[in-house]
């Protein structure tokens, strides 16, 4: 709260200390006024009582000795500092007077002694009288009336005036040099310490404010130092809201993107599916057709006409299979026939339909098996499916000899890519400790970085034109989802390719 008496420091930009200055100021030197006053009116107290116990001498010495003549009393009068005296008969008629005439009021008769002053506070004193009843020894009734001049008691008094203004100054001035210096360590350093701690706050120092022995300052460190780390909790719940909140908003620009892709993948696939069926029926008959040819006497003879129908055979089943993963990929998801088969059994059967393509190319098989004993439940025809693609791409990537190496094992630890995958592909199995993993590696051409965010897309494929559909690892993909598995291809241009596939450890039997 601003001082009442700020509207006079207007041009000063003050603070506490200057605050708190001013008004330990203002009240010591009330305190001081009030206490220099109550001395002065002390000491003016006692000089007036000390003129009247004069005057009382004069009264004594009156009252003991009224055969004084007049002359005798002039002379004393004179020499006790008497300015003034007058001698009055019963009716108060003047029988004597020695200098300036005073009247005898009736305050004089009562209270005997009267001073004549001037002023409230600072008084200015001109004379004192004392008004004195004595009998005489011829039993005569006179009044004695002496007056005194207090030049003098003026003159003590703007003495004692000064001297106390000086030491009320002098007293004012070294209590606000105290108040400064003690201010200074008790309360100016603390503050001014507070401040420059908060300044480095603000600069992003975290630190807590030191506690200091007085309570209030204390209290104000402490309340604070609980607000920071209130502060610092909610900008820590805060942060981690907001990356909550990225994470969800890149998911759900993900899911938008892939909805997108998969309304276009529903039209292509819808459009897809008809012109399979539609050609399919035709290809049946061209088969049946080959197979009668094959069968004719005429035939089996001409070398040349039997290597045709080879050729025309070997291109109908490459429709056939192209015709199939086209189904595979537009077929809505059906019921999955788990089984539970030996993983060894079902990798060995596969690479039997691919041996002869990959000896004709001299590329070997490393199995490199973890345990032959080992069982998994999948659905046999669509992992079977997904092994042959993934055999397939291993062996086209291979130019002219090559190894390729088909590994199994168990583990408890997965990589970041596969951790995403996982947490994407599947909604169970996240608070699994283990899983099996088949890696196959081919040390073939590899995949160049640009296509590797493309490799699962419909109808994407890095294959020479008529040598690929760019099927094989969409549909696969969507079979190992399905069977609550993730496939991940990992790929460095000029080395080769590991393609890996995750089940789930709770599927081992």
């Amino acid at each position: 709260m601003k001082s009442r008496l700020s509207f006079l420091f207007k041009p000063i930009d003050y603070g506490i200390k200057f605050e708190i200055i001013l008004k330990i100021f203002l009240v010591a030197l009330f305190s001081s006024l009030l206490m220099g006053s109550a001395v002065y009116k002390f000491f003016e107290s006692s000089l007036i009582q000390k003129e009247k116990e004069h005057l009382e001498v004069i009264r004594l010495l009156v009252s003991h000795y009224p055969s004084y003549n007049k002359n005798t009393y002039a002379d004393f009068m004179a020499f006790l500092g008497i300015n003034d005296l007058w001698i009055f008969d019963s009716n108060y008629q003047p029988l004597y007077g020695m200098g300036s005439k005073i009247e005898v009021s009736q305050d004089l008769k009562t209270t005997g002694i009267k001073i004549i002053k001037k002023g409230l506070f600072l008084n200015t004193y001109s004379n004192i009288y004392i008004f004195i009843p004595v009998i005489t020894k011829d039993h005569k009734k006179v009044f004695f009336l002496a007056g005194k001049d207090l030049k003098g008691l003026n003159r003590d008094l703007i003495h004692i005036r000064k001297i106390i203004l000086y030491i009320v100054l002098l007293t004012t001035c070294l209590m606000i040099v105290l108040l400064i210096v003690l201010l200074r360590s008790t309360i100016t350093e603390p503050l001014r310490n507070i401040i420059n701690d908060i300044n480095e706050i603000k600069l992003g120092n975290k630190k807590k404010l030191e506690g200091y022995y007085l309570k209030e300052l204390n209290y104000l460190t402490s309340n604070f130092n609980n607000l920071l780390e209130l502060t610092d909790s909610q900008n820590k719940s805060l942060n981690e809201k907001i990356l909550k909140l990225r994470e969800l908003n890149n998911l759900l620009s993900k899911y938008h993107h892939e909805m997108s892709k998969f309304e276009k993948l529903i039209s292509v696939g819808e459009l897809a599916a008809g012109i399979a069926h539609e050609i399919g029926n035709p290809i049946n008959n061209i088969s049946g057709y080959l197979l009668l040819l094959k069968n004719k006497s005429e035939i089996a003879n001409d070398y040349e006409a039997l290597d045709y129908i080879t050729r025309i055979e070997h291109d109908v089943k490459r429709i056939s299979l192209i015709i199939r993963n086209i189904l595979d990929f537009s077929r809505k998801e059906g019921r999955l026939n788990i089984k539970s088969l030996s993983l060894m059994d079902i990798i060995d059967k596969t690479l039997e339909l691919v041996f002869l393509k990959a000896k004709n190319k001299k590329i070997k098989f490393i199995r490199n098996y973890i345990d032959k004993t080992v069982t998994v439940k999948i659905d046999p025809n669509r992992f079977q499916q997904v092994l042959l693609n993934l055999f397939s791409n291993a062996i086209d990537s291979i130019e002219y000899e090559g190894t390729i190496e088909v590994k199994t094992e168990i583990t408890d630890s997965l990589n970041p890519l596969e951790k995403r995958l996982l947490e994407d592909y599947t909604t169970t199995g996240k608070n699994n400790k283990k899983f099996i993993r088949i890696t196959i590696h081919d040390d073939g051409k590899g995949i160049d970085k640009n296509d590797m965010i493309h490799i699962f897309d419909p109808f994407f494929t890095t294959k020479e034109l008529g040598k690929g559909t760019g099927l094989g690892l969409s549909v696969s993909l969507q079979l190992i989802k399905e069977m609550k598995g993730v496939l991940s291809i990992d790929s460095e241009k000029g080395i080769g390719t590991s393609a890996r596939v995750i089940l789930h450890y709770e599927s081992v039997s």
